[in-house]
């Protein structure tokens, strides 16, 4: 049996929102690479797989559960492990385990559900047998009904290409290829070792409006969201879906250099051992201007943004 428990502390769907709003990146088309990747960097076509959009423009990845085929959330910001929802409750076999519990990224409780056993998923070109995973009411985290979500526990030790603009997913257990390390056209970010409680989670030192901060990056989450302590004057505005800073911001990563604005505001509760605070979370709304590569194959942990 092969246990995967999704710990749903700061899953994608909290994001969502009946909000249409989106942040806004300076000089977009800067940052939205055309190269072709997938034969450079050594994918095979076997491991590339297409990607569905949903909401404000998270990931959906196929993942099929006794040889149905759902659509999941391909989500950074979980804890690990796999979470499908009460929308395919019906459609699904499972036994059950036992009564869960969850809980926000700060601690706070969230809601309950069920800890369930999957006799079969396969997911990013893998078969899993006797799946521990979570199955929770998609109303405790979504405005909107779905599927589920998928962590990167699924593809450990491996690295990975994910492109928006081409709507693919690709999954290597090779690492970056060094002679390519050092060409033109990409940023490698080093990945700060994530907490014990959130191991797959993205984490790396930058700043924001001049302020060295910790910035978490979230795919799952539909929304970009800034920390208010770290906007100094800039005005902030109510709306629907929150609270709004249509201001200009700088964000420095490594070496890149961004300016973004019309971002969500929120405090951002997320227990780390750091020795600065999260201040930043950046969301789909952000991401998809860029081709991402993660490497963590054996001895890497990288983030590597494509030019």
């Amino acid at each position: 049996m092969k246990r995967i428990l999704f710990l749903p502390a700061a899953i994608f769907f909290a994001a969502w929102s009946v909000s249409s709003a989106q942040v806004v990146l300076k000089d977009a088309e800067r940052f939205q690479s055309k190269r072709e990747w997938r034969a450079a960097l050594g994918y095979d076509p076997a491991r590339i797989f297409s990607l569905r959009f949903r909401g404000n423009s998270c990931p959906l990845v196929e993942v099929k559960i006794d040889g149905q085929s759902f659509w999941l959330t391909f989500d950074f910001g979980s804890s690990g492990g796999m979470l499908v929802t009460t929308a395919i409750e019906e459609k699904i076999k499972y036994e059950f385990v036992r009564e869960l519990k969850t809980s926000y990224a700060d601690g706070r409780p969230r809601g309950s559900g069920k800890e369930v056993i999957l006799n079969r998923v396969e997911a990013f070109g893998k078969t899993f047998e006797r799946v521990v995973c979570d199955l929770f009411d998609w109303k405790i985290f979504s405005s909107a009904p779905n599927d589920g979500a998928i962590s990167l526990e699924y593809i450990e030790n491996t690295r990975f290409t994910l492109d928006y603009r081409e709507k693919i997913l690709a999954v290597t257990e090779k690492p970056f290829p060094e002679v390519l390390m050092t060409g033109g056209g990409l940023i490698s970010i080093p990945l700060l070792i994530s907490p014990d409680w959130n191991k797959y989670g993205l984490y790396l030192k930058g700043t924001v409006n001049g302020r060295e901060t910790i910035i978490y990056i979230d795919n799952g989450s539909s929304h970009t969201i800034v920390d208010p302590g770290l906007l100094g004057a800039m005005p902030v505005t109510k709306s629907r879906g929150g609270d709004i800073c249509a201001s200009e911001i700088p964000v420095s990563i490594g070496g890149l250099d961004l300016r973004i604005s019309r971002f969500r505001v929120a405090a951002v509760r997320r227990k780390t051992s750091y020795d600065l605070p999260v201040g930043i979370k950046i969301g789909s709304d952000l991401l998809r201007h860029f081709v991402l590569t993660v490497d963590r194959t054996p001895g890497r942990n990288l983030l590597i943004v494509h030019r």
